[in-house]
């Protein structure tokens, strides 16, 4: 498998504003169309038939987004990619893709899960990591400087609160 490079010629990458936004900054030549979320994109494959596609946001990290594809010859796929079910997940997920389920029942679900194994099983929410952090903070930080690392997308929560 091959990711992004700048020599990219696979066609357009269809993503996230906020994902695009992010792609410009280090390839800013890569064809790239942004789309919103829970708006239903129709789009055709290279055979001609047409698909929908709808993106929901995965609260992952910034630009995150679990797609649903429709289309006849396939009925609905939902790729979750990577992201943390929280309470605005599932009613997102319940709205968007449940709430058809009677017409199109959802045929394929993808998941592309970092922690694809039996022990990892709890996760806390972001608000209690953000709590627990600045407890640890407010503990054991007086008279000391705090580095708190944030090169990857998804800690900058942390930061922020």
């Amino acid at each position: 498998m091959v990711g992004i490079t700048s020599q990219w010629n696979h066609g357009t990458i269809l993503c996230t504003h906020m994902t695009a936004d992010l792609v410009r900054l280090r390839y800013p030549n890569l064809p790239l169309r942004s789309l919103d979320y829970y708006e239903h994109h129709c789009e055709s494959l290279p055979d001609g038939k047409l698909i929908t596609l709808t993106l929901i946001p995965a609260s992952h990290c910034p630009g995150s987004a679990m797609a649903v594809l429709r289309g006849e010859q396939f009925g609905t796929i939902v790729h979750t990619g990577d992201f943390r079910f929280c309470p605005e997940v599932a009613a997102s997920l319940r709205a968007h893709v449940l709430s058809h389920a009677l017409d199109q029942p959802v045929s394929k679900v993808i998941t592309d899960l970092t922690f694809c194994q039996s022990t990892a099983t709890a996760f806390p929410s972001h608000d209690e990591v953000v709590s627990q952090m600045a407890q640890v903070i407010e503990r054991e930080g007086m008279g000391k400087t705090i580095y708190v690392e944030s090169t990857m997308l998804g800690t900058e929560r942390l930061v922020m609160n």
